[in-house]
Protein backbone atom coordinates (compact mmCIF):
# COMPACT_ATOMS: atom_id res chain seq x y z
CA UNK A 1 0.00 0.00 0.00
CA UNK A 2 1.26 2.97 -0.94
CA UNK A 3 1.91 5.95 1.75
CA UNK A 4 0.32 9.23 1.42
CA UNK A 5 3.80 11.06 0.55
CA UNK A 6 4.49 8.24 -2.59
CA UNK A 7 0.93 9.02 -3.76
CA UNK A 8 1.65 12.94 -3.81
CA UNK A 9 5.38 11.93 -5.34
CA UNK A 10 3.49 10.19 -8.42
CA UNK A 11 1.16 12.70 -8.56
CA UNK A 12 3.86 15.50 -9.04
CA UNK A 13 5.90 13.04 -11.23
CA UNK A 14 2.53 13.01 -13.55
CA UNK A 15 1.73 16.55 -12.99
CA UNK A 16 5.88 17.34 -14.44
CA UNK A 17 4.73 14.81 -17.65
CA UNK A 18 2.06 16.80 -17.86
CA UNK A 19 3.61 20.13 -18.60
CA UNK A 20 5.28 18.78 -20.81
CA UNK A 21 2.54 18.47 -23.12
CA UNK A 22 1.94 21.80 -24.59
CA UNK A 23 5.27 22.41 -25.78
CA UNK A 24 5.85 18.96 -26.98
CA UNK A 25 2.72 19.20 -28.86
CA UNK A 26 3.46 22.76 -30.34
CA UNK A 27 7.06 21.29 -31.83
CA UNK A 28 5.08 18.28 -33.09
CA UNK A 29 2.18 20.13 -34.88
CA UNK A 30 3.23 23.45 -35.58
CA UNK A 31 7.09 22.32 -36.35
CA UNK A 32 7.77 25.73 -34.52
CA UNK A 33 11.41 25.42 -32.57
CA UNK A 34 11.14 28.95 -31.47
CA UNK A 35 12.25 29.78 -28.13
CA UNK A 36 13.95 26.15 -27.79
CA UNK A 37 17.43 26.18 -26.71
CA UNK A 38 18.77 22.89 -27.16
CA UNK A 39 21.60 23.44 -25.37
CA UNK A 40 19.58 23.88 -22.11
CA UNK A 41 17.77 20.67 -22.90
CA UNK A 42 20.28 18.84 -23.66
CA UNK A 43 21.84 19.50 -20.27
CA UNK A 44 18.68 18.93 -18.86
CA UNK A 45 18.96 15.76 -20.67
CA UNK A 46 21.92 14.61 -18.99
CA UNK A 47 20.92 15.89 -15.44
CA UNK A 48 17.92 13.90 -15.48
CA UNK A 49 20.07 10.86 -16.65
CA UNK A 50 22.60 11.50 -13.98
CA UNK A 51 19.54 11.96 -11.29
CA UNK A 52 17.48 8.84 -12.65
CA UNK A 53 20.90 6.33 -12.22
CA UNK A 54 20.94 7.04 -8.75
CA UNK A 55 17.10 6.82 -8.30
CA UNK A 56 17.47 3.28 -9.62
CA UNK A 57 20.50 2.85 -7.37
CA UNK A 58 18.37 3.49 -3.91
CA UNK A 59 15.17 2.01 -5.52
CA UNK A 60 13.57 5.15 -5.49
CA UNK A 61 10.04 4.10 -7.24
CA UNK A 62 8.94 7.76 -7.32
CA UNK A 63 12.18 9.52 -8.27
CA UNK A 64 12.26 6.60 -10.76
CA UNK A 65 9.16 7.80 -12.47
CA UNK A 66 9.83 10.94 -12.59
CA UNK A 67 13.20 10.57 -14.13
CA UNK A 68 11.34 8.24 -16.65
CA UNK A 69 9.05 11.45 -17.35
CA UNK A 70 12.03 13.89 -17.76
CA UNK A 71 14.03 11.71 -19.53
CA UNK A 72 11.66 10.84 -22.16
CA UNK A 73 10.56 14.50 -22.61
CA UNK A 74 13.61 15.80 -22.50
CA UNK A 75 14.60 13.68 -25.55
CA UNK A 76 11.69 14.23 -27.36
CA UNK A 77 12.14 18.13 -27.42
CA UNK A 78 15.74 17.79 -28.26
CA UNK A 79 15.03 15.35 -31.38
CA UNK A 80 12.11 17.71 -32.43
CA UNK A 81 14.04 20.94 -31.52
CA UNK A 82 16.77 19.99 -34.04
CA UNK A 83 14.36 18.34 -36.76
CA UNK A 84 12.36 21.65 -36.56
CA UNK A 85 15.43 24.17 -36.15
CA UNK A 86 15.46 27.56 -38.15
CA UNK A 87 11.17 26.65 -38.29
CA UNK A 88 8.58 28.89 -37.21
CA UNK A 89 4.90 28.99 -36.52
CA UNK A 90 3.27 31.86 -37.86
CA UNK A 91 2.76 33.27 -34.21
CA UNK A 92 6.08 33.09 -33.83
CA UNK A 93 7.44 34.40 -36.83
CA UNK A 94 10.56 37.03 -36.40
CA UNK A 95 8.73 40.19 -37.59
CA UNK A 96 12.03 40.89 -39.86
CA UNK A 97 11.57 37.93 -41.29
CA UNK A 98 7.44 37.71 -42.06
CA UNK A 99 7.17 39.12 -45.45
CA UNK A 100 8.59 37.11 -48.53
CA UNK A 101 9.07 34.00 -46.48
CA UNK A 102 7.01 30.45 -47.90
CA UNK A 103 5.01 29.05 -45.54
CA UNK A 104 5.09 25.48 -45.63
CA UNK A 105 1.76 22.66 -45.49
CA UNK A 106 2.10 22.51 -42.27
CA UNK A 107 1.59 26.17 -41.41
CA UNK A 108 5.05 26.46 -40.49
CA UNK A 109 7.61 29.04 -41.93
CA UNK A 110 11.19 27.81 -42.67
CA UNK A 111 14.20 30.86 -42.79
CA UNK A 112 15.49 28.25 -45.32
CA UNK A 113 11.93 28.73 -47.91
CA UNK A 114 12.50 31.70 -49.74
CA UNK A 115 9.81 33.09 -52.52
CA UNK A 116 11.43 34.35 -55.92
CA UNK A 117 9.80 37.38 -55.26
CA UNK A 118 11.74 38.47 -51.90
CA UNK A 119 14.16 41.13 -52.49
CA UNK A 120 17.72 40.02 -52.54
CA UNK A 121 18.34 41.47 -49.12
CA UNK A 122 16.80 39.38 -47.64
CA UNK A 123 18.14 36.57 -49.21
Amino acid sequence: MLRATEMAGFAGAALAGIAYIPQISHLARQHCAAGISRSAFGVWLAASLLVITRAIAIHATVFIALGVVQVLATAIICVYAKVYEGSYCESHLPIALSSGRAQSQTGSWSLGEVRESEPSMLR
